[in-house]
């Protein structure tokens, strides 16, 4: 009965570690399981270095999905990979893209990355939907292929090194055979030539010091460097107006753009009625210069009374005896006004009797006499308050 529960026991421990290890290769493996979700991928590469299928997939240093198949592009050098995401939490957006990354080993790992530069900004996902439609993948430089590139460089840089070193050494021979030979003289005068030039040097450090060490000049300098702030600040001002004069002039070449553009967009039209305009104000002319030409000819009528001293005296005659006729109507007219005044009070001088009384002698001869003749503006209108009752004679109105 212990050997029985012994065994149990035992077979409880195995089975429990079993399903502890089956669970773990589950979590922290990177072995595909059946319930994982894949979303299939198509990515073009100008190459693919050492991948192959099952090469993991990575994003953010995570697994992502594997590489499942790798084919050449018909009628291209570029290949196309195919994978599939199996992470459900691996959001593709537009500003990353899949590149190839080796290592020194040789092994290969598809990793997404953001784009260089700011290029594709737009953060919405991709369509993974449409995995017929291929997308454009980068490949990173093999460490080995950068060594080798180096070492190219690196050895130019010796030869060039050992170019400099030969230099060097005939450098190096020349002076020696220079200090070693039996030409004392060009020495002597290089020797020559070497104080000479230092006492020059010293006499103009002499020179120099004198200079500075003069108080005035000290006082001077000093002055100037303490006013070159102001200085600065005064350019700095030009500048700043400089700079303003340059945009006010760029606003005024803004604003003559636009009222010469919409006359440079009308030309035509403008040209055109200009063209008009002349041939107008042409024809304008050629009628006044027939105008002046008729004034100026003796045929016409305005020639005629400038270019003639009879018309115009005919004229002046006829108007100097239209206003003496004038003048004689005068009385006449005058004599009529009294007539018309006349027969107007009276109209029984012409031989009308009956109309009106020919006792009145008034203007108003037609209203009865029970009633007052209208008011006159020159008579006050105290003389008009008191009508006649009826049955009353008016007296008559003057």
């Amino acid at each position: 009965m212990d050997q029985r529960s012994l065994q149990w026991r035992v077979g409880v421990v195995v089975l429990s570690a079993l399903l502890l290890t089956g669970i773990l290769i589950v979590r922290f493996s990177e072995v595909p399981t059946p319930f994982q979700t894949a979303r299939p991928l198509k990515i073009r590469f100008p190459q693919a270095p050492g991948v192959t299928e099952g090469t993991p997939v990575r994003k953010s240093g995570l697994l992502i999905g594997r590489v499942t198949r790798v084919d050449f592009i018909p009628g291209s050098s570029d290949v196309i990979v195919t994978l599939e995401v199996t992470n459900p939490d691996a959001d593709l957006r537009q500003n990353e893209v899949c590149r190839i990354r080796a290592t020194l080993l040789g092994d290969a790992t598809l990793e997404f990355v953001l784009r260089e530069s700011g290029e594709g900004a737009d953060k919405s996902l991709f369509e993974i939907a449409d995995a017929d439609q291929p997308l454009e993948g980068l490949v990173v430089g093999n460490p080995l292929d950068i060594l080798s590139t180096v070492e190219t460089d690196l050895r130019g840089t010796l030869t060039s090194v050992s170019g400099a070193g030969e230099e060097i050494e005939k450098l190096a021979a020349n002076i020696n055979r220079l200090l070693e030979g039996d030409d004392d003289q060009r020495l002597n005068q290089l020797m020559n030539k070497t104080e000479t030039a230092l006492e020059n040097f010293n006499t103009a450090m002499i020179d120099v010091h004198e200079l500075l060490g003069d108080q005035d000049l000290q006082r001077d300098l000093k002055t100037s460097i303490a006013e070159l702030p102001e200085l600065v600040k005064n350019v700095d001002q030009a500048v700043s107006s400089v700079q303003s004069a340059m945009t006010r002039a760029e606003n005024n070449l803004e604003n003559l753009e636009g009222l010469t553009q919409p006359l440079g967009e009308r030309g035509e039209e403008i040209a055109e009625k200009l063209d008009g305009a002349l041939s107008d104000f042409e024809a304008v002319m050629s009628q006044l210069a027939e105008f002046t030409e008729g004034i100026n000819s003796s045929e016409g009528t305005l020639g005629q009374l400038i270019n003639n001293p009879e018309l115009y005296n005919q004229i002046a005659a006829a108007a100097e005896r239209i206003n003496r006729i004038t003048a004689d109507l005068q009385p006449t007219i005058k004599s009529l006004e009294v007539f018309a005044d006349k027969i107007a009070r009276d109209p029984s001088q012409l031989g009308v009797s009956g109309a009106i009384r020919r006792g009145d002698r008034t203007k108003f001869t037609n209203f009865p006499e029970v009633q007052p003749p209208p008011l006159d503006w020159r008579e006050p209108p105290e003389r008009h308050s008191e009508r006649p009752s009826e049955g009353q004679v008016a007296p008559p109105w003057r």
